[in-house]
């Protein structure tokens, strides 16, 4: 079983490279994309922390949340694969604030006994999903400015079409799916998504202005390529958002919790969480002696609602300042 993974760093190298270094030491090829938005500083510590490696890096993006830019850094990690002529089985899209949390030979084991189904959550439109904000109309509407960077004009822009009622057509032959950003998919697949979008303008001309397209664009092109049986509708990476649909941190005193999720990755850690990573360093790097296959499935009902007490107020006999005290690490 050949894997590679891209991995999108945006800061906090240190973390990332903790990250890059675990898969390397599994034999995973690694394609690295460093946010633009970086200072050449930090590009350099970091190509000098991963040289003589076999990692390589992408053509950089400037990446903003909400817009195509970070579909685009994707997409050039995808291409830095199929230029150097890798032929990995799977390819993992994954950020540098995320980390493992089982056994590699687990995942493995997983990946081939699934062989050829695409990990990666796809749900209709229609089917609620979005835990705060609007949903249906990120693709309905369009969005010329970025919410962060001009929130003025976002909203101004957002209230007339919604007034108006304007709804956009999406590119012909493309159904409106949503889902995680983060995703395990073949590199037969992706090299179908890399044909089909240079064939076609118009999917780039038409994601460019839709909101936050790195939980559409692959959602829903696989959908357009793949049989709807080959599609597992599960990412292997965990990720939790609060009711305001702000992703939640995890800390040291989330061990056991994510010892009980059925997932491959988590994200996204602290910076903090020195003592947690180490742990699962430990787990990954393990010898995996179990038979069991692990069925990628969302959190069983009732450890939300846990995660989020754990979130904001610690787990019980763990009070809060055990978060930095048990590591005083931190990143540039």
């Amino acid at each position: 079983m050949k894997l590679a993974a891209i991995v999108l760093m945006h800061h906090r190298p240190r973390q990332a490279i903790e990250l890059i270094d675990l898969l390397l030491q599994r034999d995973i090829s690694v394609v690295v994309h460093v946010d633009a938005n970086a200072t050449d500083d930090l590009l350099k510590s970091v190509q000098s922390a991963l040289a003589g490696r076999g990692v390589e890096f992408a053509d950089r993006v400037r990446c903003a949340w909400g817009e195509f830019s970070i579909v685009q850094a994707t997409l050039n990690a995808l291409l830095t694969i199929a230029r150097i002529g890798w032929r990995p089985d799977y390819v993992m899209l994954l950020s540098g604030a995320d980390f493992p949390i089982r056994p590699h030979g687990e995942l493995v084991k997983f990946l081939d006994t699934h062989r050829g189904f695409e990990f990666i959550q796809s749900c209709p439109i229609t089917q609620p999903w979005v835990r705060c904000g609007p949903q249906a109309e990120r693709l309905e509407h369009y969005f010329p400015a970025g919410w962060r960077a001009s929130p003025s004009l976002f909203d101004l822009s957002f209230s007339i079409q919604s007034v108006a009622g304007i709804k956009r057509r999406l590119p012909d032959g493309i159904s409106p799916y949503i889902g995680s950003q983060w995703w395990a998919l073949t590199w037969p697949t992706c090299v179908s998504v890399l044909d089909f979008v240079r064939s076609r303008p118009d999917i780039r001309a038409f994601f460019s202005t839709t909101l936050v397209p790195d939980e559409s664009y692959f959602q829903s092109l696989v959908r357009t390529l793949v049989p709807g049986d080959r599609i597992a509708n599960s990412s292997l990476t965990y990720s939790e958002f609060d009711e305001d649909g702000q992703p939640l941190t995890l800390h040291n005193d989330h061990l056991h919790y994510l010892e009980r999720q059925p997932f491959f990755f988590a994200r996204k850690f602290s910076p903090h969480a020195g003592f947690l990573r180490k742990r699962l360093t430990g787990v990954w790097l393990s010898e995996d002696n179990s038979n069991q296959i692990l069925q990628a499935c969302r959190v069983p009902d009732g450890s939300f609602e846990h995660f989020v007490q754990a979130e904001r107020h610690g787990s019980p006999g763990l009070p809060l300042w055990f978060k930095a005290a048990s590591d005083s690490e931190s990143d540039p």
